[in-house]
C-alpha cells in the first residue's frame, strides 16, 4: 500500500484532487454561467437549456465525456470509479462521506443520432451511405441529388441506428463498402438476414 492509499486501498478525494491537474471547482456560481463539463471556463452561450459549450458539446456527443448522475456535471471519467454513473469526485466524496458536489440543474442533453444504411440499385449493385436525417438522405437519393446513385433507382433496404464515436462511424461505413465492392454476397447476407424478422410485421395491424 502507498502512502496516498486509505484503508481500502483507494486514494481519497482530496488525495485524488492533489494529484490532478488545477481545474476550476465545482460552485453554485458556476451553474448556468459556465460550461457543465467540470474544469471548463467557457461562459458565451451557456443557458439552463444549453449547459456544454460547442467543443464539449461534440465530446458528448461522440461517447468522450457523460453526465455524473448524481452532481449533474460532465467529466470522462463517470463510471470509472464505482458502479454508478459517477464522476470520481461524487464516488470519492461518497466514500469519504465529504459533503456532495453542487449539483448543476441543466435541461436534458441528447446525443445526435446517425443512422448507417444500404441502398439496393440496378442490377443489383450496393450503396452504404451515413446520416442524421435517413428519410431526408433517402429522399435525395431518389431526386437523383446524389451523383453516385443518380438514374440507379435506389432502394433502402437496411439501416442501423449509430449513437457513438463518429470516427467509428466512419470507419464501418467505409468498412461496408470495401465489402459491397469487393464481396457483394457478404452484404446480400447481412441485408437478408436484417429483413427476415421483419417480414413477420403486419404494417396494417
Amino acid at each position: 500500500m502507498d502512502k496516498y492509499s486509505n484503508n481500502e486501498g483507494k486514494l481519497s478525494w482530496e488525495q485524488l484532487a492533489a494529484l490532478t491537474p488545477p481545474r476550476l471547482p465545482k460552485s453554485t456560481e458556476a451553474i448556468g454561467a459556465r460550461c457543465a463539463r467540470d474544469g471548463c471556463d467557457i461562459q458565451k452561450d451557456i443557458s439552463y437549456e444549453r449547459p456544454l459549450c460547442w467543443a464539449h458539446w461534440k465530446d458528448f456527443d461522440s461517447l468522450l465525456i457523460f453526465e455524473c448522475e448524481r452532481c449533474h456535471w460532465f467529466d470522462e471519467l463517470v463510471g470509472e470509479f464505482s458502479d454508478a454513473d459517477l464522476c470520481w469526485e461524487c464516488e470519492s466524496r461518497e466514500r469519504q462521506e465529504a459533503p456532495p458536489a453542487p449539483i448543476y440543474a441543466h435541461g436534458p442533453v441528447e446525443r445526435r443520432v446517425r443512422y448507417l444504411y444500404i441502398l439496393k440499385m440496378l442490377g443489383g449493385k450496393w450503396y452504404v451511405g451515413q446520416t442524421n436525417a435517413l428519410d431526408l438522405r433517402l429522399k435525395e437519393h431518389q431526386d437523383g441529388n446524389t451523383i453516385s446513385t443518380r438514374g440507379q433507382r435506389p432502394k433502402l433496404v437496411w439501416f442501423e441506428k449509430w449513437v457513438g464515436l463518429y470516427q467509428e462511424l466512419i470507419e464501418e461505413e467505409a468498412n461496408l463498402t470495401r465489402l459491397a465492392r469487393d464481396n457483394p454476397r457478404v452484404i446480400r447476407r447481412m441485408v437478408e438476414e436484417w429483413q427476415s424478422p421483419h417480414r413477420l410485421v403486419d404494417w396494417n395491424a
